[in-house]
Formats: C-alpha cells, sequence, structure tokens
C-alpha cells in the first residue's frame, strides 16, 4: 500500500477501534439504552470522514484477498460472539446482546487490519 493510502486507512481503522471500544465500555457500564451512543458517534463521524474525502481506493490483488480474509473471521468471530452473549450472558439479554457483538466486530475487524497494516 502507498503511504497516503496507509494514513487514509489507519484512520478509519483507528476511529473504527476506538468507537467499538468506547461501545463495549458503554455496553457494560450501563446495559441500557446508553450503549447506542457510540454507534451514533461512528455514524456522524463516519459521514464526516466521507465528506472530508477519505474514501477506499483501488487495491493491489494482494490487498483485496487480506480484506476477505480479515472480512471473513471478523464476521465469523462476531456470529460467535452473538451467540455467546444471547445464550450465556443474562445481562444482554433484552437486545443488548446484538450491540455489543456489533462493537465486538469493530474491535476485532480494525486490530486485525492494523496488524495486518504494520506488517506492510
Amino acid at each position: 500500500m502507498e503511504n497516503k493510502k496507509n494514513v487514509n486507512y489507519l484512520q478509519i481503522e483507528l476511529l473504527y477501534l476506538s468507537w467499538g471500544i468506547l461501545g463495549i465500555i458503554f455496553s457494560l457500564l450501563f446495559q441500557g439504552s446508553y450503549a447506542v451512543f457510540p454507534a451514533i458517534g461512528l455514524g456522524i463521524t463516519s459521514l464526516f470522514l466521507i465528506r472530508k474525502g477519505l474514501k477506499h481506493k483501488d487495491f493491489s490483488p494482494r490487498e483485496i484477498k487480506t480484506k476477505r480474509i480479515i472480512s471473513v473471521t471478523s464476521l465469523l468471530v462476531w456470529g460467535i460472539s452473538c451467540l455467546i452473549t444471547y445464550l450465556f450472558i443474562d445481562i444482554f439479554k433484552d437486545g443488548l446482546w446484538f450491540i455489543f457483538s456489533s462493537y465486538f466486530f469493530l474491535v476485532i475487524y480494525s486490530l486485525m487490519y492494523l496488524l495486518i497494516v504494520n506488517k506492510d
């Protein structure tokens, strides 16, 4: 990846990571409707990033393959975390399991992407 593209993607992935961590914290601490605030914040800041011009550029075949592997792995982790939080953790029974699992997905996806970028 070229340097300018790395900076843009690093900003986006760090944004996802920070909102995901904040969402997990909100889900665990408040266990109610306040847990959706980080998702709202993620949506608003994503809109600002799109308007700022941080958007996806062309990928090389290697980058496409890497992003597919990250996406599939993260999706599997998200599905497993949905199942675990829904079936086994009582505090998430009232629909909070989906929000918590989505934040967990953001964190895992961003961490995997950042680890791969740092190897390049």
